[in-house]
């Protein structure tokens, strides 16, 4: 057992939100994650459904506004985005990675 609580005790204890973004096209999840990274110093998990969904983890609203923004001003079109808490798959990849809430800056 890596961590035990409720749903949200667990989500709360990686702290941080989540930019979902749905792109028009397919890009190449490697270009993305270099700008971001590079940029912001933010971590990108492509969805394994489908090419043209990203999640990332962000610590507060502001640098969701940053992220799209740079995303934008890199012809990288967003067709759609959210942001939310953590999802559970998120929290487990933190937990079993032995990170901490710097996980979701």
């Amino acid at each position: 057992m890596i961590a035990e609580g409720t749903p949200e005790q667990l989500k709360a204890s990686v702290g941080g939100k989540t930019l979902t973004v749905r792109l028009t096209e397919h890009l190449n999840k490697e270009r993305i994650s270099r700008l971001l990274e590079e940029h912001l110093r933010l971590p990108i998990y492509p969805d394994q459904d489908n090419p043209h969904f990203f999640r990332i983890p962000v610590k507060e609203a502001s640098l969701a506004n940053q992220a799209i923004g740079l995303l934008l001003a890199h012809n990288v079109f967003i067709e759609h985005f959210s942001l939310s808490d953590p999802s559970l798959e998120e929290v487990f990849l933190v937990l079993t990675r032995g990170e901490k809430k710097e996980a979701f800056s």
